[in-house]
């Protein structure tokens, strides 16, 4: 995906039937994405979030008009979920348990424990 400061292969993204359908064989940049997920590591985390949970990467997303953010912490197992704001994402919920509904794709939701289970 590339935005204007930087490019980024997000762990996951969703792209609507409208803009899905304007891919081209071999193309060599996808536009934003109307949500995309994170799994947080090592190396990643600061780009991810940082101590103000505002890294560089959601930064860019929220600017570039991504609708729904999340963070998957492996070692926490619990799942952050972001949803735009004006040009900021603003924290809906972090769950450990419980059913994950997105705001950004019609009809999908997923128990939080199966994202973790082995």
């Amino acid at each position: 995906m590339r935005l204007t400061r930087n490019d980024y292969e997000p762990d996951i993204c969703f792209w609507n039937a409208g803009k899905a359908a304007a891919f081209q064989p071999k193309q060599p940049a996808f536009p934003p994405p109307g949500s995309t997920v994170e799994i947080v590591s090592h190396s990643t985390r600061d780009r991810d979030r940082n101590a103000d949970s505002v890294g560089i990467k959601m930064t860019d997303y929220a600017l570039h008009g991504v609708q729904e953010y999340w963070i998957v912490d492996t070692g926490q197992e619990a799942i952050e979920q972001y949803i735009l704001d004006g040009n900021a994402f603003r924290l809906f919920q972090k769950l450990k348990d419980g059913q994950l509904t997105t705001e950004a794709i019609t009809g999908f939701s997923i128990r939080v424990r199966d994202v973790f289970a082995a």
